[in-house]
């Protein structure tokens, strides 16, 4: 299964100051769509829109569908959770989480667990003691298959990162890993939110952030798309 992450794309309406975040995702776009073979997926890690706008969520899908490949969803701290579901509601599966926007997608060979970590109390994340629970019945229920995570907060620390924790408490994070260290078949987990490349590890599975689509808000960049946007072979 080939899987291209994308993320942060912070459409803002009207454009911020001197930015084209509509034209960048645009052109993220339209190098997904360039590629060959095509991914099985492709997954935003929110942070979909800047200010929580439905305009700015329209002007995000408007784009978004123009891929080839299906996509799929999942909320960053600078969402409207509501806005978001409705919005990209043809791309969720019937049966996403009544109030979270957290799923699983059960493949054959693999299973991919999208996570909702959205805070409205700080733009850190959270995993409330309901989203943990549905998160667990979502590992039981993908058995021995290997499983992958999307997650918008990283779930470690960026040590050259301002702030290098963006996890509310430590406490939350430490039940996240208890239940992670009890599944064998959690493969890596892919996130947003750091606007860089960058990598680490919760109960011993590697876990990778990527940069914005947003040119303007990248605090690194690598220089050529398949690192910006990577494609992953992540079942055969």
């Amino acid at each position: 299964m080939l899987i291209t992450q994308i993320s942060d794309c912070h459409i803002s309406w009207p454009p911020a100051d001197g930015s084209d975040r509509l034209g960048d995702l645009e052109q993220c776009v339209a190098y997904v769509n360039s590629l060959d073979p095509q991914p099985d997926l492709v997954v935003h890690t929110g942070d979909v829109a800047h200010d929580a706008a439905q305009i700015e969520y329209d002007k995000a899908a408007e784009k978004l569908s123009e891929l080839s490949a299906p996509f799929c969803v999942i909320p960053g701290n600078r969402d409207d959770r509501s806005l978001l579901r409705d919005t990209f509601s043809g791309h969720l599966p019937a049966d996403c989480h009544d109030e979270f926007v957290q799923y699983l997608i059960a493949g054959e060979k693999l299973c991919v667990i999208m996570l909702d970590t959205l805070s409205y109390q700080s733009n850190k994340g959270r995993l409330c003691q309901v989203r943990l629970d549905h998160f667990k019945d979502m590992l039981n229920r993908a058995g021995d298959r290997p499983v992958v995570i999307f997650m918008h907060h990283q779930p470690f620390e960026i040590a050259i990162a301002k702030v290098p924790l963006q996890f509310e408490d430590r406490a939350n994070l430490a039940e996240f890993s208890s239940i992670l260290s009890g599944h064998g078949n959690v493969r890596e987990i892919f996130c947003g939110h750091s606007h860089r490349t960058a990598s680490g590890e919760v109960a011993g599975i590697p876990v990778s952030t990527i940069t914005s689509t947003a040119r303007d808000l990248r605090l690194d960049d690598p220089g050529r798309m398949a690192k910006l946007w990577p494609t992953r072979q992540l079942a055969s």
